[in-house]
Parts: C-alpha cells; structure tokens; sequence
C-alpha cells in the first residue's frame, strides 16, 4: 500500500510539472527533431553530407495580435550554426545565422506544417540561398534539408531552452571568429576568440552539454598550441572534471586514459609537476584497460612521465620509466627504430637532469655518434641532439669539446637551406647554436672580433666560417684567420 501511495505522489509531482510547464509557456513554442540535408553545393565534401540527419531544436515565442502577430525564437542544430527565427507565421520564417563576416549569413526560409495539429508531429523544409563568400576560402551550404519534428512545448521549460539558444546564438560569431583565426594559424587570436564563445554559454547551458564541453576542450588545444600552457591546463582540467563527474566509473574510467594523458602533459607545461604527477600516474594505472592504445600511445605516456618525475625530482621513478621506454620500443618496434633512439636519449638526459654530468655524457656522446651515422647529421633528431650535447659542454666552459658537436648541429640546419643566413632567419635553434659557435671561434683567434661587422658590410660570408672546414678544404678556400688552405 506504501509502494503505491509513493507512486500515485510521483506521478502527480510529474502532472503537475508538466501543467506548470504548461502554464509559464504561455505564447512560446518548443521542438525537437532532425534534419536531413537532401540538397548541398557541388564541391565534393559538401555532397557528402546528403541524406545524413543533424538533430535540430526549434524554439519561439510569440507576440502581437491578430495580423500583428509575431513568431521570433531560434533554430539550433548539431555540426552547424545556430539561426535566428523570424517570421509571422511558421508556415514561412526567414533563419539568420551568425558568422563573423556578414557575407556568409545566406538568405534562408523555414517552412513548417502541422505545428497546430493534435498528434504533434511536424515537418518542415530549409532552403537556403548560396551568396558571395567572405572571408571564407570554403563553406558548404545546405540548399534544401527536410526537418521531422515533435513538439515538446508541454514537458519543457521554453523560458530556459530560449535562453540557451539565445547565448549559443550568441556564442558562435566568436567561435566563427576563432575559426577563422584557426584556419590563418594565428592560434592565440583564435583561443581568444573561443574564450569568448565560452563565456557566453558559461552557467546558461549545462555543463555537461557537448557544445561547452567541446569549446572548453578546443581552447585548451589552441592555448597549448601558443605555449600559454597555465590556460591550457586551465580549460583541459574543467573539461577532465566535466567529464569524470558524467562519467558512471568516475576518474578510473579507462575511456578518461587520453584526457588525463594530456591533463599531466599541460600541467608539466605550466610547470604544476605536483598536480602533474598523480595525473600521469592514473593513466598508466588505465592503459591496460583503456581501448585501442597503440604502441606509440604507451611510448608517449612513458615519456611524458619521466619528464614529470625528473621536473619532481623523482629521479628513480624518472630512470624506470625511461628503461620501460626503452624496453618497449626495442622489443616492439626494433633497435634501430627512431622511437627506440628517442626513448634512449631520454634516459640519458634524466642523467642531466641529476647534475650527474659525468654519466650522461658517457651515454650521451656514444649514443649520439650512433644517431649522427645511421641517420645523418641533417634529420632532426640529430641536430636537435647535437645542439644539446655542444650547448652542455659550452656551457661547462669546454668550448674545446662544445666545437664539434655544434658545428654538426649547424651543419645539420645548413644543409637544409641555401645559406647560413637562411638557415639564422628561419630557425631560432639555428641562430643559438650559431652564437655560440661564433664565440668559440672568437675565443680560439679563428674569426676576428668584428666579424659580423664585416658580414654586415659584405666582406664577409657566415658560409666562410669554418663549421664546414671539410667544404672548404675540398673547394681548395682559405679559412678565416688560419692562414690554411
């Protein structure tokens, strides 16, 4: 008897939401459904998108009397923009959408029948009429889509639906703004521009809805991108909470492997290696579990780990990483493979790492000398490494030893371009190690002290210097200040 007065309670709680529903929508409609484009441009990725079903939700409310009266509300649809609805009747409406550039809001008509029938089945067809492009290179218009709707006016908050489309309304010109700004590679613009999108559907939408999730997620990308990594691990970190919160399992969730990967590598980034390290930690405690985790998925958490334990001081745990990389990448992918060598230089600067000169440069040279014959001293690898290994004994003041290894790693970038001086303009490690090749050869008496006095007054060639002694020697030219030839 118990069980059933609960019900009976349950079930008029649930009517008489519905009648209060009822009663705050007085004058607005609200509907939800699909459309499916049937018509679209004739570029070949636009035509692609015919026949597949986007869901699509339709608000208004409306205003005015008799001949007066108006419909105005918004239509909203997934992998699409949101419009704005206006019209006098729903048998013909006009949708505005809202891109940044005004060229690309195409003229387009909604027509809806059966929105006043007693089933509360709709349907409806989109036209949209192509205009010039704006600043957009490509756009696939939906020329005719068809819309199956059921009105859901009575069981749903309309008040709260309007306003949600209203501030996703709101929300796309900055996120077509960003877009945009994507599109041309100025990433730090573009993260703005989404920062601003986020805002507007902050506290209006649910937190859980995959429109905010996805800005939040998207921002965090495009900061990182721009090494703004506190606003990356910012943005990434509300997306992580999000999702474990939706999440049955909660921050075990193997399908949370990828987001707390990437979670430990923002906050290393912004140097938060406390909170770094539990992050990285639960998403090997995944990986087994975790679907679909190939080989260089298991490399990647392996790197991003040691690189925590040694920025934490972990030293041990830094080394055994490191060894688990190494192991791995030789017993799957081969000895000679290029990750097999990356997990091994790795290793050997945790021992940087510890200030423990002495051993990595017993494993670093070795290695290195390895890495500049199997694959030449022009592949990244090994410039990069070069670079490393010259730059450590420069900045031990073992410039006699610093010399080679710099100049491999310029010769590397040389090799690449038509001229040291391109080689300088287009790559900051170029320029660096350059400098500091430049001194050791003002303090060795090889080049004069005024040497980029006279490149800049066309005496001289940065080409002239003696990195590429062996060119030279081959070409029969003298070398600067050594009276040779």
């Amino acid at each position: 008897m118990k069980t059933s007065l609960r019900l009976i309670v349950l079930i008029c709680g649930l009517s008489f939401l519905g009648i209060a529903y009822a009663a705050s929508n007085q004058g607005m409609r609200y509907f939800e459904g699909q459309l499916t484009i049937e018509k679209s441009g004739a570029h070949k990725q636009c035509q692609s998108s015919i026949g597949k079903a986007r869901d699509v939700q339709l608000s208004w409310k409306k205003t005015g009397k008799g001949r007066a009266t108006r419909l105005s509300g918004w239509m909203v649809f997934s992998k699409g923009a949101p419009g704005k609805l206006e019209g006098a009747s729903p048998l013909k409406m006009t949708v505005t959408a809202n891109y940044f550039d005004p060229h690309l809001n195409t003229v387009t008509t909604l027509e809806l029948e059966g929105v006043d029938g007693a089933e509360g089945k709709v349907t409806g067809i989109l036209r949209e009429t192509p205009t010039k492009q704006g600043l957009v290179d490509t756009l696939c218009y939906w020329e005719e889509a068809r819309l199956t709707l059921t009105d859901k006016t009575a069981e749903t908050n309309v008040v709260a639906k309007q306003r949600e489309h209203a501030a996703r309304y709101r929300a796309y010109a900055h996120e077509s703004l960003g877009d945009y700004y994507d599109n041309a590679n100025q990433f730090l613009e573009a993260a703005t521009a989404h920062d601003m999108a986020i805002a507007e559907v902050d506290g209006v939408l649910p937190e859980s809805h995959a429109y905010f999730k996805g800005l939040l997620n998207y921002t965090a990308i495009l900061y990182f991108k721009t090494s703004h990594y506190e606003q990356a691990a910012q943005r990434l970190q509300r997306f992580v909470d999000i999702t474990q919160r939706q999440s049955n399992i909660g921050a075990e969730d193997p399908a949370m492997y990828y987001g707390w990967v990437r979670l430990a590598t923002y906050l290393y980034f912004a140097k938060r290696t406390d909170e770094a390290v539990p992050a990285i930690e639960r998403a090997a405690r995944l990986e087994d579990s975790a679907p679909k985790i190939d080989l260089d998925s298991r490399l990647m958490r392996l790197q991003i780990q040691g690189l925590i334990y040694a920025a934490a001081g972990m030293f041990d745990k830094a080394i055994t990483s490191c060894q688990e990389g190494v192991r791995l990448a030789s017993a799957e992918a081969g000895p000679n493979d290029l990750r097999t060598y990356k997990a091994r230089l790795q290793l050997a600067n945790v021992f940087l790492s510890m200030k423990d000169n002495a051993r990595f440069e017993t494993t670093f040279e070795p290695l290195l000398n390895e890495i500049n014959t199997r694959f030449g001293e022009a592949h990244a690898l090994a410039r990069e490494n070069n670079a490393v290994l010259g730059t450590h004994y420069y900045g031990t003041d073992a410039i006699a030893k610093a010399r080679p290894w710099l100049e491999k790693s310029f010769r590397g970038h040389r090799t690449l371009v038509d001229s040291a001086v391109q080689a300088v303009q287009e790559d900051e490690n170029a320029k660096v190690v350059l400098a500091a090749l430049l001194d050791i050869y003002m303090r060795q008496g090889i080049v004069p002290k005024d040497f980029l006095e006279r490149v800049q007054a066309g005496e001289a060639s940065l080409d002239d210097l003696p990195f590429q002694e062996s060119i030279i020697g081959n070409l029969g030219l003298p070398l600067l200040g050594t009276g040779k030839k």
